[in-house]
């Protein structure tokens, strides 16, 4: 082996040079070396493994490759799959309703509606969640005016609301007044 350090090229002249003087030495002696010839190496060990069968050729078995799906191939399936699911839903709930009952995401559901041509209701905000929790409380109000047989001009005095929130209320909660007082 060469080295490319200067010390262990010197370190390995001296070690060489030692053994040339003890092989001299040896052979003024009278020692003779021998030559042995080639040794000889064992044999690899059987194996004790199964040998895997030879594969067939594609052209002698005959059989159509399968159909492999991507990806993209499988998400594409099961947007299809999920597309008369969502448009019956999209017509009551909004996107995130969908996204928690069905189990998927907003995404995969913002591609389905975009593919399918699928509009969801909007979700509400938070203004208008709390006009809703007002608005229920003023159609219990209403009922009660109802029961005790007010019309509708009546409950709207008595009520302090204005015509739009009024018939706002009645249309969302199905309440109807009476237009006249019944004799």
């Amino acid at each position: 082996m060469i080295s490319h350090e200067l010390s262990a090229v010197e370190a390995n002249s001296r070690t060489s040079a030692m053994l040339a003087c003890q092989v001299a030495q040896f052979l003024a002696t009278g020692g003779r070396i021998h030559d042995l010839g080639e040794s000889e190496t064992a044999p690899m060990p059987l194996r004790r493994e199964i040998e895997p069968a030879p594969k067939a050729s594609k052209k002698a078995r005959n059989i159509p490759p399968k159909e492999y799906m991507d990806r993209e191939g499988r998400r594409e399936a099961k947007r299809k799959e999920l597309a008369p699911q969502v448009r019956e839903l999209a017509k009551t709930l909004n996107i995130s309703q969908i996204a928690a009952k069905l189990g998927v995401s907003r995404r995969m559901l913002d591609t389905i509606g975009r593919d399918f041509q699928i509009t969801f209701k909007p979700a509400p905000t938070g203004a208008q969640l709390a006009a809703m929790d007002r608005d229920r409380v003023l159609a219990d109000r209403l009922r009660a005016f109802i029961a005790i047989g007010l019309t509708k001009r009546q409950a709207c005095m008595r009520s302090g609301m204005g015509y739009k929130i009024f018939n706002r209320v009645c249309k969302a909660y199905g309440l109807q007044f009476p237009t006249a007082v019944e004799s």
